[in-house]
Parts: structure tokens; C-alpha cells; sequence
């Protein structure tokens, strides 16, 4: 990193984005890491990795050759929440091994709570910033 105060803006963007998803928090804290200065180095990579209780990331996007790494993760971002994340809130899980999408097809009903794989403030985290 450039320095100290890179991190500093990483954490505050962070944790004053406490109300969103752990995807897009991540997402807005490398944004703020590459807009404050980010790698010495030049930055070409980004991930953001969000890990559950179940045995597949609920979040799994990365940018490995772009000229603005944090700008291409926010793109890839949306594309995911649009078009992948619900194929895997889907998905079998635990607590539900048929899966959301199954009983769909099959149109067999089950009376469901909230679903074990949504993304929410309690998800555990892996996350690389490699555009810092």
C-alpha cells in the first residue's frame, strides 16, 4: 500500500457502511482503498469472497487483469447479484438438501424461514483486496 492511510479509508468506508450486505460493503472498501491511493505498485486484480455455512461461497468474484481492478469488481458485482445470486439462493443448502430450485421444478412446496444462504451482516468473510 501506499501508506497507512489507505487502510484507515478502507476501514472507515467499511464500517460506516454497516447497514449493506457484506458483498457490497466489501466491494465500497476496495473502491475506497484504490480511490485513496491504493498498491504502489499499480493494482490489476481484486476478490471479494463471501463464505457461509454452506459447503459453496454465497459470493465468489474476482478481477485478475484490469487496468481498474475496484471499477471492474463493482461491474462483475452487479452482474453476479443480478444473474448468479439467485441461481444460488437456489440451491441446496443443510437445512433444505432439495434445494429452492428443485422443489420449483418439481413443484413440490415447503414451508420455508429465512434462508439459510442469504447474504446478510452475520456471514462469515473471506475477502481479498488485491486492488489496495
Amino acid at each position: 500500500m501506499v501508506g497507512p492511510q489507505i487502510l484507515a479509508e478502507i476501514l472507515r468506508v467499511f464500517e460506516e457502511s454497516g447497514g449493506l450486505d457484506l458483498a457490497e460493503r466489501l466491494v465500497l472498501a476496495i473502491e475506497a482503498g484504490e480511490e485513496a491511493g491504493g498498491d504502489r505498485h499499480g493494482a490489476r486484480s481484486a476478490t471479494v469472497t463471501v463464505i457461509s455455512d454452506q459447503p459453496y461461497p454465497l459470493w465468489d468474484v474476482r478481477v485478475d487483469d484490469a487496468e481498474h481492478p475496484a471499477r471492474e469488481l463493482r461491474r462483475l458485482h452487479g452482474v453476479f447479484r443480478d444473474e448468479v445470486l439467485p441461481t444460488i439462493r437456489g440451491m441446496p443448502t443443510r437445512e433444505d438438501p432439495m434445494g429452492e430450485a428443485a422443489r420449483q421444478a418439481l413443484g413440490t412446496p415447503m414451508e420455508r424461514k429465512t434462508p439459510s444462504n442469504a447474504v446478510d451482516q452475520q456471514t462469515s468473510t473471506t475477502a481479498t483486496g488485491e486492488a489496495l
